[in-house]
């Protein structure tokens, strides 16, 4: 078989992945919201019924846990979000921070420190909020990962403005990612995880929401320092058009 049509097979291949991975997704999204919404009932009832300040404040901490879960099936449909979809007027430090506080309790069991750099007078970018904070949670569990077994490590997240948008970064200083294998690591299914610890999704479902924002993520790699950079636009390119 000739080298050109290799690759054509390849990329044929690839996109019937990617639109099988659409479809499971638009139907994990259905069928998650009804037990979802039942779910939610019942912490609320629990949280208007109990007399114990603790109780009700674990159980509003729940219930944040699960409207962010209703944020991300609404505002990603899974993988078919289209660009300009729930843009909204946002400051990009507060899905930072709610990123780090979903993964907090991890990153202290793994003994891994994690820090938060914003530069001062960072614009208000348009957007998803919720797609920025999934993008970065998957960065983050992507570094953890990276540092598992590794106590004393360190990830730090940093904001900085840049032309026409913010640039967000995620760098740990775990292993290096292997030359070899940086052209793919957004690719989907790609993973160097053993078998049962990645799907090889997280980093192809992070791209794929950056791209719909009408943003870029690029990743960087050497000994002690693996850095991912994501440009968010200052608003959706395709509002633009």
């Amino acid at each position: 078989m000739s080298e050109p049509r290799r690759r054509d097979e390849g990329a044929w291949l690839e996109v019937g992945r990617l639109a099988e991975l659409g479809l499971l997704s638009a139907t994990l999204v259905h069928e998650l919201r009804q037990p979802l919404f039942a779910l939610k009932a019942l912490l609320q009832i629990q949280a208007r019924d109990s007399g114990d300040p603790a109780t009700r404040a674990a159980l509003a901490t729940a219930l944040e846990q699960v409207d962010r879960v209703e944020r991300i099936l609404s505002t990603q449909g899974g993988l078919v979000q289209r660009a300009g979809d729930q843009a909204v007027p946002f400051a990009v430090e507060e899905p930072l921070r709610a990123a780090l506080a979903t993964l907090e309790v991890r990153a202290r069991r793994q003994g891994v420190a994690c820090t938060l750099d914003l530069a001062p007078d960072l614009p208000i970018v348009r957007g998803s909020p919720w797609a920025l904070q999934q993008v970065v949670v998957n960065l983050l569990l992507n570094a953890l990962d990276a540092l598992e077994g590794s106590p004393g490590g360190r990830i730090r997240v940093a904001a900085a403005p840049e032309e026409d948008g913010v640039r967000v970064t995620v760098e740990d200083d775990g292993l290096p990612i292997p030359a070899g294998d940086l052209p793919r690591v957004f690719d989907p299914w790609f993973t160097t995880k053993p078998p049962g610890k990645g799907t090889g999704l997280g980093l192809a479902i992070a791209r794929r929401i950056v791209e719909a924002a009408g943003g870029r993520i690029e990743v960087a790699s050497r000994p002690g320092s693996t850095v991912f950079t994501v440009h968010h636009p200052l608003q959706a390119r395709a509002e633009r058009t």
